[in-house]
């Protein structure tokens, strides 16, 4: 099963790039569709699919909007919490469709790897973690890798420069976007992974003064 996992893990990060990629490529009279639209209704079905398996958990969907009203009203504090990883998540998404439009597949995939190493590193200023020689050395070789894959191929020709000139100009906005989104994701992660610390220490500590 964890090979059958890896695999379908994989697949689906690979399948989600090209299906990106030929969208925004691939177009009908020059037209394109907006980015927010795009995430507006991925979220939306995202809340959808949210609501059915809640539903299904509470065996109704009368439960299931009560479940909501409840946990709307009393914990507001801890609902505001949370839409702060879900807003970084959200223009992390924005962000990652502009870098497709402006980078290739592949150059875009190895670039957004250095989401692990801006988590990494948020995670030791905001968490306060302690990473071994072993994880830093692999960090810095994720860190040159895709900085060879953004090194210019060919300088082309002298009649080439507007072309070239527009495709760099393109390439730095996609990569300014990417290294963006592996900001914002970072952040989001560390920052949910704290409140979920934050939320578990309360309520061990509530368990153990009640008892």
């Amino acid at each position: 099963m964890k090979w059958v996992s890896l695999l379908m893990l994989v697949t689906q990060t690979v399948s989600v790039v090209f299906a990106m990629r030929l969208s925004r490529t691939v177009h009908v009279d020059g037209v394109r569709y907006l980015n927010t639209t795009a995430v507006c209704c991925s979220e939306v079905v995202k809340f959808v699919c949210s609501f059915i398996f809640l539903a299904q958990e509470t065996r109704s969907i009368r439960s299931a909007c009560r479940v909501i009203q409840q946990h709307s009203s009393t914990n507001l504090t801890e609902m505001l919490k949370v839409s702060v990883p879900g807003l970084l998540y959200t223009l992390q998404n924005n962000l990652l469709f502009i870098a497709l439009s402006n980078l290739s597949g592949a150059v875009y995939q190895v670039t957004y790897q250095l989401k692990i190493l801006t988590t990494a590193l948020l995670s030791v200023m905001i968490l306060g973690k302690t990473l071994g020689p072993t994880k830093w050395t692999a960090l810095l070789t994720l860190t040159l890798g895709v900085t060879f894959i953004q090194a210019p191929r060919s300088k082309g020709d002298a009649g080439d420069k507007p072309a070239a000139t527009s495709a760099v100009g393109h390439a730095v906005v996609g990569l300014v976007a990417v290294l963006s989104a592996c900001m914002t994701s970072g952040l989001a992660g560390v920052y949910l992974e704290k409140i979920l610390k934050q939320t578990n220490a309360s309520i061990w500590l509530s368990t153990v003064i009640s008892n």
